[in-house]
């Protein structure tokens, strides 16, 4: 297998040194090294000099972007199978071109598995077009067939950053290239790249899956997401030898269980077991064994878990907003759900917003910002007795098996419920100084108010009276991420950076507040505070449900959507 490994790089000296490190001491040599450098200034050029003997051919000029950069360099490949270890990434050890040239590798892609910041990153399991919808195939790790690129290349004219992925998609999809999985770690990916998160990401993916897919295409792979992300996560899966007794001692339990309330859900590698109920088969027998299930097992040892992560109290959010200064995103059931490819009242299921809150809730990327989980997931001691307690134990033991990957036990979480201060609490004398001190976030603060067109959070109320000024930007009442570009291109239109900008446009306000605390804003994503202080101030402190509030969306209300 003869090699060629490529190399881009602009104004990165120090991962050049990395990659370069990683590519001098391989034990196997039987590749040609190409360096494509953009013109950099800064010591880039010189450290390629110093290492020149080692390279077929390299320049240092100034380029269209990075995959005009990657196309010259498939332009100077000879090899059979191309390779792009970009500046910063690395081989994982000095044998890796060994393993991988005695494998004998046969197909048109061939890829490996991965590391990224030390950690190892799973390989594709599942349907290749599927998990191409989803995501990315690592570049760092994938060998790819010089005679691919001969019928396309990298599109350099309208994608700045996904270009790779439409890459996979056209070869693999459209053209049928054969695919190839090694059970090798080949590359280390730098954490830092082109292809984070961005506004400019997801537009670009919606763009490239309109231009290669048809309508009808689309919505069938919406619907296999959906599926594969909303499966319910309590399950038994049990991986057995075909035939023998253990598979007929399976599929009689398996029959059993079906009898009585099970979905019963067949896997090439083994059954999966879901507890899910089954249609016409509704009766008190289901109910009280799916709540038996659920009270003695399922929630017991989901709150056993979520009791590792540290998510602060509610003062302890605000008055953490207030020192810092700092930027918040939300996340409660509603955002949970729409990850999960369902909806609510104000939202229907979205996949672009799925995928953006899905992101949002792991970034760590945006200066001065936070992420809020519920504490509701940790305890229900605080809330009033009915419904609310019974939801959150319901929720987080059906679904803390599919959230928990979203989760780090080495961050710290605001509470999502800090603003949630009065209809659920159980004890509501400190509501009055719960609502004094989230006032002081805009005390004395230029204030824009990014909301839902029925929202008018503080209108008829004096929420925002100690705030200098408050200014307004409205959007749609539902589904504002339909409208989303518009939104945030009017916020960095006409906002100063040094304005506090509040958001309450539902879910998305989850993903706008992140993308504003990248662009130097401090923005705080709301939710139903406004509401929440409607109620504080009829001083019903023994209502039992939530009640509309007249004039305004309230979409938890019977009849609150009704203006």
């Amino acid at each position: 297998m003869k090699l060629s490994i490529i190399t881009v790089n602009f104004n990165n000296r120090d991962g050049l040194q990395r990659t370069i490190d990683s590519v001098v001491c391989q034990t196997w040599c039987d590749f040609e090294w190409i360096i494509i450098d953009g013109g950099s200034t800064d010591g880039s050029k010189e450290l390629i000099e110093q290492y020149q003997a080692h390279f077929a051919y390299w320049c240092s000029e100034p380029d269209k972007g990075i995959y005009n950069a990657m196309n010259k360099g498939i332009d100077k490949a000879k090899g059979e199978y191309l390779i792009f270890m970009n500046s910063g990434d690395c081989f994982y050890e000095a044998d890796t071109l060994k393993k991988v040239a005695e494998v004998h590798p046969k197909a048109d892609i061939v890829y490996g598995d991965f590391t990224q910041g030390g950690k190892k990153q799973m390989p594709f399991k599942k349907d290749i077009l599927l998990q191409l919808y989803e995501q990315t195939i690592c570049h760092q790790a994938t060998f790819i067939r010089h005679r691919l690129f001969e019928k396309r290349r990298y599109d350099e004219k309208e994608l700045k950053i996904v270009s790779d992925w439409k890459f996979w998609l056209e070869t693999i999809v459209l053209d049928n290239a054969s695919v190839e999985h090694i059970d090798i770690l080949v590359a280390d990916q730098e954490v830092i790249g082109t292809s984070t998160y961005s506004l400019a990401l997801m537009n670009e993916r919606t763009k490239v899956l309109h231009e290669l897919f048809p309508p009808r295409v689309l919505e069938s792979l919406d619907l296999l997401h959906w599926h594969d992300t909303n499966r319910p996560m309590l399950r038994t899966r049990l991986l057995i030898e075909r035939g023998g007794w253990a598979e007929r001692l399976t599929r009689s339990v398996l029959k059993l269980l079906d009898r009585l309330f099970l979905k019963i859900d067949f896997r090439a590698n083994g059954y999966v077991c879901q507890i899910q109920k089954k249609e016409k088969r509704h009766s008190p027998f289901y109910d009280r064994i799916r709540n038996a299930f659920f009270h003695y097992i399922a929630n017991p040892l989901a709150y056993r878990y979520t009791a590792r992560y540290h998510i602060m109290d509610s003062m302890e959010s605000i008055r953490y907003v207030i020192d810092h200064r700092c930027s918040l995103s939300r996340y409660g059931d509603g955002e949970f759900k729409v990850m999960m490819g369902q909806g609510n009242g104000f939202q229907t299921p979205n996949p672009r917003l799925s995928a953006m809150l899905r992101h949002v809730i792991l970034a760590d990327d945006a200066p001065n910002h936070i992420v809020g989980l519920p504490l509701n997931m940790q305890k229900t001691d605080h809330l009033i007795d009915g419904y609310p307690p019974f939801f959150w134990r319901y929720f987080t033991g059906r679904h803390i098996w599919f959230l928990r990957r979203f989760f780090r036990k080495e961050r710290t979480y605001l509470n999502t419920q800090m603003t949630r201060f009065f209809y659920e609490v159980r004890d509501k004398s400190h509501c009055a100084e719960h609502i004094a001190l989230l006032k002081q976030i805009w005390d004395q603060r230029d204030v824009v108010i990014v909301e839902g067109a029925q929202t008018r959070s503080g209108v008829g109320n004096d929420l925002y009276r100690n705030a200098r000024s408050v200014k307004r930007i409205l959007g749609p009442a539902t589904d504002a991420i339909d409208r989303y570009d518009e939104l945030l291109k009017a916020v960095t239109t006409y906002v100063p950076k040094d304005r506090l900008v509040l958001l309450s446009l539902g879910m998305t306000a989850t993903v706008m507040a992140y993308d504003l605390a990248k662009l130097g804003y401090q923005a705080i994503d709301l939710g139903h505070l406004d509401i929440e202080y409607e109620w504080y101030l009829r001083g019903d402190t023994h209502m039992d449900k939530p009640v509309a509030v007249e004039g305004k969306f309230t979409n938890e209300a019977v009849g609150g959507g009704i203006l």
